[in-house]
C-alpha cells in the first residue's frame, strides 16, 4: 500500500507500506515463521523516446519464531526459538520500449538488486536439545537481463508476459554457529544456483479513469532462496 506522486508527464516518485509473511516446513513436521514490516520508496521516468528508468528501495524489520522438531530416543522432542533483525535492499532497472504494432510493444531491460539482511543471535527453549545460534548476516547481488512484451488488448484492458535470466554476481552468508548438548560447530547455508529462469505472466484492467487492477504470476527455475512461484494481486488509485 502507498502513495505516488506524479511530478512529470514522465516522472514519478511513491512511497508505502510493505509486509509479509510466510512459513518454511522443516524436518519432522516443525517449522519456521517469517514476518516482515517496512516501508519503500520507488522512482519511475518514462520518457516519450522509449526509455525506461526504475529505482527503488526499501528497509524492513524481521521476525522469526522457529519450531525445530527432532528424535529424541523413541520418540521426538521439540526446541523454540525466536529472532529478529533488519533488511535493507535497492534495485534499478533500465529499458527501452520498442513499438512493433499497433498494440504490441518489447522491452528488453537488464536490473541489478542488491540485499543485506542480519539477524540477532538466540538460544532456543524447551527440549532436550535447545540450542544456542548465533547472529547471522546475508549479503547478496544479483542480476536480470529479460524482455516484457505489452499487449493492449482494449483501451482498458492490457497482458504482458516477461521472461529473464538471472545470476547471482556476490553473495555471503556467515553460516550457523551451532552449541547443543553434544555438539558444537557451524552449519553451512544451502547453496543455491548462481544462474535461473523467471518468467511472469501479468494483466492491467482501468476499471475508470482512475482506477485500475492488476494481477502476476511470478514463476522460477532452479534452486534459488527466493520463492519457486508468487502472485502478486494490487489497485491503483488517482485522485
Amino acid at each position: 500500500m502507498g502513495v505516488s506522486f506524479q511530478f512529470t508527464n514522465n516522472f514519478s516518485v511513491g512511497v508505502g507500506v510493505i509486509g509479509s509473511s510466510g512459513t518454511t516446513t522443516l524436518s519432522d513436521d516443525g517449522k519456521s515463521t517469517l514476518n516482515a514490516k517496512g516501508g519503500s520508496i520507488i522512482s519511475a521516468y518514462e520518457g516519450n523516446n522509449g526509455l525506461r528508468l526504475y529505482g527503488t528501495a526499501f528497509a524492513t524489520r524481521i521476525t522469526i519464531d522457529s519450531d525445530r522438531h527432532y528424535r529424541n530416543g523413541s520418540g521426538f522432542d521439540s526446541s523454540n526459538g525466536q529472532t529478529s533483525g533488519l533488511g535493507l535492499g535497492a534495485a534499478a532497472r533500465v529499458g527501452w520500449e520498442l513499438p512493433m504494432h499497433e498494440d504490441i510493444s518489447i522491452t528488453p531491460y537488464s536490473e541489478i538488486q542488491i540485499v543485506r539482511a542480519s539477524l540477532d543471535s538466540y538460544t532456543e527453549k524447551g527440549g532436550a536439545f535447545a540450542a544456542t545460534v548465533n547472529n547471522q548476516s546475508l549479503n547478496n547481488i544479483t542480476t536480470h537481463l529479460g524482455t516484457q512484451v505489452n499487449y493492449q488488448l482494449s483501451p482498458d484492458i492490457t497482458f504482458s508476459g516477461s521472461a529473464s535470466w538471472g545470476r547471482r554476481l556476490s553473495g555471503n552468508a556467515d553460516g550457523l554457529s551451532v552449541s547443543t548438548s553434544g555438539f558444537s560447530g557451524v552449519i553451512d547455508y544451502d547453496k543455491s544456483d548462481k544462474n535461473w529462469a523467471e518468467a511472469a505472466p501479468s494483466t492491467a484492467w482501468s476499471i475508470s479513469p482512475q482506477t485500475s487492477l492488476s494481477a502476476e504470476i511470478l514463476g522460477r527455475s532452479g534452486h534459488v532462496k527466493a520463492p519457486s512461484a508468487s502472485a502478486t494481486i494490487g489497485i491503483r488509485t488517482s485522485f
